[in-house]
């Protein structure tokens, strides 16, 4: 997927695939439609998802893929899929079928899958102020996915303390 130069359209400038630019040097991001693109929050790295069921990770500067290997992603392939990054870029959340799967970043290693939909998910968004995913789907819901609360050391030895007291006095 090296960026390339093309010809520019409307008021932006287009870039392409310097593999595109000649018809004798056809290289592809993905073996089939592209669906989802999503930048890091940095603006270094580019995800791309496709009608293959893969997820890729793009060095921007380069253009060259990063050979992440995202275990087992089930991208649907007759839409569009929003893919969300947490703002530190270490997970990619990506809707895959009726789940949402959570992967590393940069060791392609699945972290989590959230199930809460009854129908295909099709986008997801990562607040990072509240930390919440929210994602929506064919089953015209969105769903919003908290983090655990965050629980102080003191309410752990307090819980701790009673836990002891109330043993103690059966």
């Amino acid at each position: 997927m090296l960026l390339g130069k093309g010809v520019a359209r409307g008021s932006g400038t287009q870039r392409q695939h310097p593999g595109m630019l000649s018809a004798q040097n056809r290289a592809t991001a993905h073996y089939g439609a592209v669906t989802g693109l999503q930048m890091t929050n940095d603006g270094f790295h580019l995800f791309s998802a496709g009608t293959d069921s893969r997820l890729r990770l793009w060095d921007v500067e380069s253009g060259c893929n990063t050979l992440v290997n995202y275990e087992s992603t089930r991208i649907r392939t007759n839409k569009a899929t929003q893919l969300a990054v947490t703002p530190n870029s270490s997970l990619v959340f990506v809707p895959c079928l009726t789940a949402i799967q959570a992967y590393d970043v940069w060791s392609g290693r699945l972290c989590s899958t959230f199930h809460g939909h009854y129908d295909f998910i099709n986008c997801c968004s990562f607040n990072p102020q509240d930390q919440e995913l929210y994602s929506g789907g064919n089953d015209r819901q969105i769903l919003i996915w908290s983090p655990p609360a965050v629980v102080s050391l003191e309410e752990v030895l307090v819980s701790v303390h009673n836990a002891i007291y109330t043993r103690e006095s059966i």
